[in-house]
């Protein structure tokens, strides 16, 4: 970025102010949009909801939840990177069977604190709905 890069540890590089050129100190909440609109999280305990919900609440991004991707589904199974948000990536689990049941997939390199991990499972052959998710350092 110009003149500076900004990174900050723990936070997707979708978040990080890539291109400074001054920084304000605001004494109230920034309402531009990307704060006040796109930069927000649904207001529950782990950030989620039911895919398809609308007009739900939602909170400006303070913090960074574990989370796990999907970046390649074939036939030997799926893989992909997680983050552990303010921690390592201690696990990554996945579930065909709508969460009931989840396996332990395998870890690649452990990178730490705020570094990614990639993953793989093997899951049974055929058209599977899989779902997954991270475990951090701290539970």
């Amino acid at each position: 970025g110009f003149p500076l890069r900004l990174i900050v540890p723990g936070w997707f590089s979708t978040y990080w102010v890539k291109a400074l050129d001054r920084i304000t100190v605001l004494a109230a909440p920034d309402t531009g949009y990307w704060m006040d609109k796109a930069y927000r999280i649904p207001a529950t305990p782990r950030a989620n909801v039911v895919p398809g919900a609308k007009d739900f609440p939602t909170v400006p991004i303070g913090r960074m939840l574990p989370r796990a991707f999907f970046t390649r589904a074939d036939a030997g199974g799926v893989r992909g990177v997680a983050l552990g948000g303010a921690g390592g990536v201690a696990k990554v689990d996945w579930s065909i069977d709508g969460g009931k049941s989840w396996h332990p997939a395998q870890l690649g390199p452990d990178a730490g604190r705020y570094g990614f991990r990639r993953w793989a499972a093997s899951v049974p052959p055929g058209a599977q709905t899989v779902a997954v998710r991270a475990t951090n350092t701290s539970g």
